[in-house]
C-alpha cells in the first residue's frame, strides 16, 4: 500500500508512478528480480533488501507516520478484562525496556527465532526504539491513526469513514 504522504513528501503524486498490489512475499521476489523499481514495505522486509540486495532506502515514515505496533483484542474481551490488558501492557514494557537496553542479546535472540542473518536484525533493531503504553481515547496516538484512516478514505482505500475512538475499549478507562 503506498501512502500518498509519502510519494508527497518525495514530490510525486499516484500519477507519477505505476502502483501495483501485492502480498510482501510476491514484493520481495518482484523487487529482488527487478520486475519493480520500488517497494513500499516495513522491517525486517526493508533491512534484508537494503543488506542482502544493495536497497537503498528513499524515505521512511519521519514526518509521516509513527512505527508502532498494537496489542488488540475484540471489544467483548477488553471490556471485560480490563485489568489484565493492563498488566500486559506493564510487563510488556517491561520487555520492551529491556530491548532497548541489551541490543547485542536481542539480536541474538530475533536472529535466531526469525532465521534472519545477525546483519538484517541489527539494522532492524538499531533504527526503533521499542515501548508499550496503553492508549488514552484523548492521546495524539488515537489522532495519529485517524490521520491515517482519513487518508485510506480519501484515497478511496476504505469506503467507510472511521473514527479511531470508537474503537479505543481498554485504554478508555
Amino acid at each position: 500500500m503506498v501512502n500518498s504522504s509519502a510519494l508527497k513528501k518525495a514530490g510525486l503524486s499516484t500519477n507519477d508512478v505505476k502502483l501495483v498490489n501485492m502480498d510482501q512475499s510476491s514484493a520481495s521476489v518482484a523487487f529482488a528480480k527487478g520486475s519493480v523499481d520500488a517497494w513500499v514495505t516495513w522491517d525486517p522486509y526493508t533491512a534484508t533488501a537494503q543488506v542482502n540486495q544493495g536497497a537503498k532506502l528513499l524515505t521512511n515514515g519521519t514526518g509521516l507516520a509513527k512505527n508502532r505496533d498494537f496489542l488488540i483484542s475484540t471489544q467483548n474481551y477488553a471490556k471485560t478484562h480490563t485489568a489484565l490488558s493492563k498488566l500486559l501492557t506493564t510487563y510488556i514494557n517491561d520487555d520492551m525496556t529491556w530491548a532497548n537496553n541489551h541490543h547485542t542479546q536481542l539480536i541474538a535472540m530475533l536472529s535466531k527465532t526469525l532465521k534472519l542473518s545477525d546483519a538484517v536484525i541489527q539494522k532492524m533493531v538499531e533504527r526503533r526504539t521499542y515501548a508499550m503504553a496503553l492508549v488514552k481515547a484523548d492521546s495524539s496516538i488515537v489522532d495519529e491513526e485517524n490521520q491515517i484512516a482519513n487518508t485510506f478514505y480519501q484515497e478511496g482505500v476504505v469506503t467507510e469513514k472511521v473514527d479511531m475512538k470508537t474503537t479505543l475499549v481498554s485504554g478508555s478507562d
